[in-house]
């Protein structure tokens, strides 16, 4: 592969939370780019997690967030996600957007870690620090201070296993941390069918996540793994 030089970087446009600037690049094969679009956080450290997001299990269920994407005009199922705060931990900021979006908490021990994403790796130089909320506890709330935010609704594991193949027409966009966590929970061996059948129809949720977390983290550009 031919390296790739950064010969200039260009701010274009910046808010609250992102720059937006424009590389001058070119490898060994005479290859040029004058005007390579990165998006960048404000706060952006060394290894580039910017972000956390989190899938509750509430008794069994799955909560996610009917979310309109004005970029995208359209409405998706998402899981409680957000921006890190300054000198915050992903795990901390994974247990803070989860009661600001949803109302629901976990405890720490219940809070497990699943690896990281890349939400569009090509244009994006952000990471998210994915979880998995277990035994979450507390009354369902919708947020009320942020644009876009809608419905909560709990989601059943076939639904939601269903879903992340493609299966479920009614459902016509699917955002790519839901699948990212599911096939970071799922693993390759393993699977769902499997681990389920080892541990029986009453197994908790608990015990699942907490052997995949161990055995099979992965960082996820959108829903392939990398």
């Amino acid at each position: 592969m031919a390296r790739v030089v950064r010969k200039n970087r260009r701010l274009a446009a910046a808010n609250t939370k992102w720059q937006v600037y424009f590389d001058h690049l070119t490898d060994g094969r005479g290859n040029e780019v004058t005007d390579y679009l990165v998006l960048e956080g404000i706060t952006s450290p060394p290894d580039h997690i910017t972000g956390v997001c989190v899938l509750p299990v509430v008794a069994g269920q799955f909560l996610l967030i009917k979310s309109y994407r004005h970029a995208l005009a359209t409405e998706l199922w998402e899981t409680p996600r957000g921006f890190m705060d300054a000198s915050e931990t992903p795990a901390a900021a994974a247990l803070r957007e989860l009661t600001e979006e949803t109302g629901v908490s976990c405890t720490p021990a219940d809070l497990i870690p699943l690896g990281y994403f890349a939400p569009e790796a090509s244009t994006m130089a952000a990471r998210g620090g994915m979880f998995v909320a277990l035994n979450c506890t507390g009354a369902l709330r919708p947020a009320e201070d942020e644009i876009g935010l809608g419905e909560l609704r709990l989601f059943g594991r076939d639904e939601l296993a269903d879903w992340s193949r493609g299966a479920t027409s009614r459902m016509s966009a699917r955002s790519s941390p839901i699948i990212a966590i599911w096939c970071g929970w799922r693993g390759r061996e393993p699977g769902v069918a499997e681990i389920g059948q080892r541990l029986g129809p009453d197994a908790q949720w608990g015990e699942v996540f907490r052997m995949r977390s161990g055995s099979d983290r992965r960082c996820f550009s959108t829903a392939t793994v990398s």
